[in-house]
């Protein structure tokens, strides 16, 4: 309910304050919260219920007609009637391209970094204005962003259980061999990695498949504000997860001083509080990151290091093609370089350092590609 009463305070953020306005806003939470306990009902999870009352209940626009309201835009302090004077003219060029209340802010910078090859050329600004409508159509949904959120949990669950069963595999074959049962602790040992395999691949490729779903498309608002709430409303589990991770792997140690005269069982019982451990913190970590995700940008990136059309265009503006050029090119042109200095000049105790100073070269290329933009 919490969260359902946040998101109707942020769409009446900027709505006058009236008597009215207090009215419909407490009729429209009181529907909310009816139509959320209906579902719950119904057998959906809390996830899903909060997920299909914004979707359904996302947009105040019609009421805020009905009510004939406008939003309020906060306006700067006053400034001198000379400036004023001086600026008005740029003021009202710039509310005819950037209408705030109606366009989505990255279509703005979209346009904004076209407006000098515009002027050029008239027929580039039609050009540039169906491009743009066809890199961001499609934009993910609510329905679509929960599923991913489902994915995830599961994802990281996956992960993290793995990780501790790979852990316990060797506890396991500590704890056999220090009782002389060596077989069979080799065979626990492979059995629980084989499973741990298993798992990291049925999570990868679920996770993989989502992000290439998903991958370098627009980020509907109700999605980027429903995934801010969910990481808000997570965090205290994720500090939680953290702390007693933490103080787990820390308090592991013990063992191996408190049961000296057995020291397999030391050992195998500091592997498993360790994995543990381990288990919250991976769970805790991915869960809390891919909440985030959603309120990075309006793209959705799935992989930072290589951003689609869109990401880049979005991130790097009118650079955005010499830098997707730029990045094809470049690890192919280290690696010749890599090859040359090693087998042509025999610098294999030293040539590795290219790939260090690249990394470093690259992000520092990419960083002033991004200021300038």
């Amino acid at each position: 309910m919490k969260i359902i009463a946040e998101y109707l305070d942020s769409l009446f953020l900027n709505v006058p304050i009236t008597p009215e306005t207090k009215k419909a806003k407490e009729d429209l939470l009181a529907l909310m919260e009816d139509h959320y306990n209906e579902l719950i009902a119904e057998g959906k999870n809390e996830h899903e219920a909060i997920g299909a009352v914004i979707t359904e209940f996302g947009s105040i626009d019609e009421l805020l007609e009905e009510l004939d309201l406008k939003r309020e835009i906060p306006q700067a302090p006053p400034a001198s009637k000379t400036i004023q004077k001086a600026n008005e003219k740029t003021q009202n060029s710039l509310d005819d391209d950037f209408n705030f209340d109606e366009e989505d802010f990255s279509k703005a910078a979209w346009r904004a970094n076209h407006e000098e090859f515009a002027e050029e050329d008239p027929n580039q600004k039609d050009a540039a204005d169906e491009d743009y409508s066809y890199n961001l159509a499609n934009p993910i949904t609510l329905s679509e962003a929960e599923d991913y959120w489902s994915m995830i949990r599961q994802f990281a669950l996956f992960i993290a259980s793995g990780v501790l069963l790979c852990v316990v595999a060797i506890a396991f074959l500590v704890f056999q061999g220090g009782g002389g049962s060596d077989a069979l602790g080799l065979a626990g040992f492979f059995l629980l990695v084989a499973v741990a395999v298993t798992m990291f691949i049925t999570a990868g490729m679920k996770f993989s498949g989502a992000h290439k779903v998903l991958d370098d498309r627009p980020i509907k608002e109700d999605v980027r504000q429903t995934g801010k709430m969910y990481a808000q409303q997570y965090h205290r589990s994720f500090s939680f997860s953290l702390v007693a991770g933490i103080f787990m792997c820390i308090v592991s140690f013990m063992p191996i001083f408190i049961f000296q005269y057995s020291e397999h069982l030391g050992i195998t019982l500091f592997l498993i509080i360790a994995g543990l451990g381990a288990f919250l913190i991976i769970y805790g970590s991915i869960v809390q990151a891919y909440y985030k995700r959603f309120d990075n940008g309006p793209i959705f990136i799935s992989d930072e290091d290589e951003p689609g059309p869109n990401a880049r265009q979005h991130i790097y503006g009118k650079n955005a093609p010499l830098v997707g050029m730029f990045s094809t090119v470049y690890w192919p042109a280290v690696v010749v370089i890599y090859l040359i200095w090693s087998f042509i000049f025999g610098g294999w105790g030293y040539s590795w350092l290219i790939f260090v100073i690249a990394g470093i070269f690259q992000d520092s290329i990419l960083k002033y590609f991004k200021n300038k933009q």
